[in-house]
């Protein structure tokens, strides 16, 4: 019984060092571009990515993989690059690669981005013999043990599209299908050929607040030869703070997943797999750990410095206001005392949507005490070149709870070729983005007329 269940084991393993040319990983949503070159540089900015997993970790030798990711925009917001280095032992098997990746991002209508990506491999086999014990000296495997086949080397190939919510890829790893030639004792060649490996990705976000986002994220892969696997993902991603997933691989495991934002700059990840396998009892789990660097992290104080001159400003415009109401409540006092009519109090109300402010004197009778209508009638309130000299008019594209989140939509928007700007409203607290500063609201009209083919939810804000 005991053989039975090694000779089951071994040949599982097998399995996976024959399907699993490329290492599987729990958390490769965020290094999405391993998987499709088109994704290289997806998010503006520069991240360095270290993997470690443990797989099958009941198994004398488990599958050890570690990786290195790199990724970065190029400076004109369309190239992104990627470096990808990994080395990979399964069973009798290692493996070092080396790949580099570019993707040309093209803005389309709204928010859109069309997606091209290019990736060359450099990879290394050997098959190895450390920490296994030999019981028959006539397998020929054995032959193999400690030679190596030299460098190979072969392609990828991706596309994506992303609709704003909306994102679907297709990719086409090892395109060549390049051999390794392992020479044995006896100067027999075996030849170890790369599999081509097809692989489908589409995900959809789902916004829960300015600050939630549901992601639910498909990857599936096919190799020639071998039946097709799945991986299902939900992540809950919790801005700038971090994120927590699930996860199921087709045949293989049940995952969790939690990550943590240490600061701006580092971020830390785990991944515990539940093997699904009927064996699993031998199998044992899998364990990764991800540490994620930005490595272009902006230090705060500039932001600190504007925010505080905004603030200084708007502070300035509402003392101003305040001026303005109390001369007003003055003039219209000294106007109605010969006719015995008295202005209480003056209500002014603001329309945010239509940015319109208003005068409303309420009067009263002084010899009844009943409010009764003014016998003024303004043709044309004073109030109007108020508004236009006071307030500054700005055509808003989104409103946020934090700057970051503010920030991350400005470089989407980069993408898609339209440059926004970041405007503190210290009156509600809020973060908007918008496309555009004019002294007149008929000049702000004007431009969101001109934006409006862009299919952006576009409006106009005084403040």
């Amino acid at each position: 019984m005991k053989k039975l269940v090694i000779i089951t084991l071994s040949l599982f393993v097998f399995v996976c060092a024959s399907a699993q040319q490329l290492p599987l990983y729990s958390q490769y949503y965020f290094n999405s571009f391993i998987y499709n070159p088109s994704h290289a540089g997806a998010d503006a900015g520069t991240s360095l990515n270290l993997v470690a997993r443990k797989q099958f970790t009941g198994l004398a030798n488990s599958i050890g993989t570690y990786a290195a990711t790199l990724q970065t925009r190029g400076n004109n917001n369309k190239s992104g690059f990627g470096l990808y280095a990994y080395n990979d032992n399964i069973n009798l098997f290692r493996t070092n690669s080396l790949t580099g990746s570019y993707a040309y991002h093209i803005p389309l209508s709204g928010d859109k981005t069309l997606s091209f990506g290019l990736a060359l491999a450099m990879l290394d086999h050997k098959y190895n013999a450390s920490n296994f014990h030999l019981i028959s000296e006539s397998d020929p495997i054995v032959a193999l043990l400690g030679s190596e086949g030299g460098f190979t080397v072969d392609a990828n190939a991706g596309a994506n599209i992303d609709f704003g919510k909306l994102s679907i890829g297709l990719s086409n790893l090892q395109i060549f299908k390049s051999q390794e030639a392992f020479e044995d004792n006896a100067n027999n060649k075996s030849l170890y050929t790369l599999a081509k490996h097809w692989m489908l990705n589409a995900s959809y976000k789902i916004d829960l607040n300015d600050n939630l986002e549901l992601e639910p994220y498909m990857l599936y892969r096919k190799v020639s030869g071998a039946p097709g696997q799945v991986d299902i993902n939900l992540f809950l991603n919790w801005l700038n703070k971090g994120y927590a997933g699930i996860a199921y691989r087709d045949g293989i495991s049940f995952s969790t997943m939690l990550g943590i934002n240490v600061n701006e700059a580092i971020g830390i990840g785990y991944a515990f797999d539940i093997t699904t396998h009927k064996v699993r009892g031998a199998l044992g789990n899998t364990h990764e750990v991800g540490l994620r660097f930005n490595l272009d992290t902006k230090t705060s104080g500039g932001s600190s410095e504007i925010l505080a001159q905004e603030k200084k400003e708007y502070q300035s415009k509402i003392v101003d206001l305040e001026n303005e109401v109390i001369a007003l409540k003055t003039e219209n006092n000294s106007r109605y005392t010969s006719e015995q009519i008295r202005v209480d109090t003056v209500i002014i109300e603001k329309v945010v949507v239509k940015e319109v402010i208003k005068e409303v004197p309420v009067v009263k009778d002084v010899k009844k005490g009943v409010p009764t209508t003014p016998v003024y009638k303004p043709t044309k309130p004073k109030y109007e070149p108020i508004t236009e000299s006071n307030f500054r008019f700005y055509v808003i594209a989104g409103s946020f709870a934090t700057p970051e989140a503010a920030n991350n939509y400005i470089y989407r928007l980069s993408n898609q070729g339209s440059k926004g700007y970041q405007k503190y409203d210290s009156k509600n607290g809020r973060y908007y983005v918008h496309l555009g500063e004019h002294a007149s609201k008929t000049d702000a009209i004007d431009q969101l007329q001109k934006l409006k083919p862009r299919g952006l939810p576009l409006w106009i804000k005084a403040m």
